[in-house]
């Protein structure tokens, strides 16, 4: 009889353990939460929605993105950082995770994330509507120069990236021009469009669809070199000007997430992103990508962390 009861205690021990490593193995066994903190047809929103469309096929579970906007991205961005560490929300973050303390924001920064990996360059554009009276960017200076503060140039919110591009572009250039704050790139292409700004600076991706259809056009790209998709327009560079800036996107989790769900995710996203359809849909639409493994981004995170501060320090944007 004891040796039955031995025997019977052992292997239900066995099962135990068994079923323990299925249920640790078993992840994820539902769908994933994929937090973003910009609204629908931003190029954030479009590049996170374009990538986990094939969750499914590389990690067996859908991806299931929810915008939540405000606070120029600090609203989403801080509901991951207190997201439960469980592997089942994550996100994408972006260039104003470094701002958002110096700003006094929000009491989050790149030190309260994982990151996964960086997917994604955003370069800055200088784009007005097709039918402007403006064809090079000196002619769109030369008025602002005539005209101080008659123009108006849509980007987003004080520290938030494109409003710090415009302010880059305005001292590189000399010029005084109002600069209108809209909450993301998809509400400020929709008030150039509708005629209520001059301009925007906010990137390449977020106006690709309507220059394709002739709506927009780019007068100059803050890239090192011409962008791919716009190899007929000059960079800032090009004309005299030093400015080469931008935002990016990197899929990030809460900074306690177990290591075997991390790598789960981490090889899943990496095969997403290597995916040909991706790559395509990438090219296709002007999303310049990035690929950086989570762990070096971290460290490079933490050098741009203090570059960005002095950026906000000589806008007048920080005490």
């Amino acid at each position: 009889m004891m040796k039955f009861v031995r025997t019977a205690g052992l292997t239900l021990a066995l099962l135990g353990t068994a079923v323990g490593v299925a249920h640790a193995q078993a992840f994820p066994d539902r769908s994933i939460n994929s937090i973003v903190a910009f609204g629908a047809g931003g190029s954030t929103d479009v590049a996170a929605r374009s990538l986990v469309r094939f969750a499914h096929e590389y990690l067996g579970q859908e991806i299931v993105v929810e915008n939540r906007t405000g606070g120029a991205g600090a609203v989403g961005m801080l509901a991951l950082a207190n997201a439960r560490p469980d592997g089942y929300t994550i996100g994408t973050v972006n260039f104003e995770l470094l701002a958002f303390r110096p700003l006094d924001r929000a009491p989050s920064g790149p030190e309260d994330m994982r990151f996964i990996r960086k997917v994604q360059a955003s370069p800055a554009t200088l784009t007005v509507p097709a039918d402007a009276p403006w064809n090079t960017l000196e002619e769109f200076l030369e008025e602002a120069r005539q005209n101080p503060g008659k123009l108006r140039i849509a980007a987003s919110p004080p520290g938030a990236v494109w409003n710090v591009a415009a302010g880059l572009i305005t001292n590189a250039t000399g010029t005084d021009i109002n600069v209108v704050p809209f909450d993301g790139g998809a509400q400020s292409a929709v008030a150039l469009l509708g005629g209520q700004v001059d301009a925007t600076t906010i990137s390449v991706q977020e106006v690709m669809d309507h220059v394709t259809a002739g709506k927009l056009k780019v007068l100059a790209t803050a890239t090192a070199e011409r962008h791919p998709a716009l190899p007929d327009v000059p960079t800032f560079t090009e004309a005299g000007y030093d400015i080469v800036f931008g935002s990016w996107a990197a899929m990030a989790a809460p900074k306690d997430i177990p290591e075997d769900r991390f790598q789960a995710l981490s090889e899943g996203l990496k095969k997403m992103f290597d995916d040909e359809r991706f790559q395509t849909f990438a090219e296709e639409n002007g999303i310049t990508l990035d690929y950086v493994p989570g762990d070096e981004f971290a460290r490079q995170m933490e050098a741009e962390a203090a570059n960005v501060a002095a950026v906000l320090a000589a806008q007048g944007l920080t005490n």
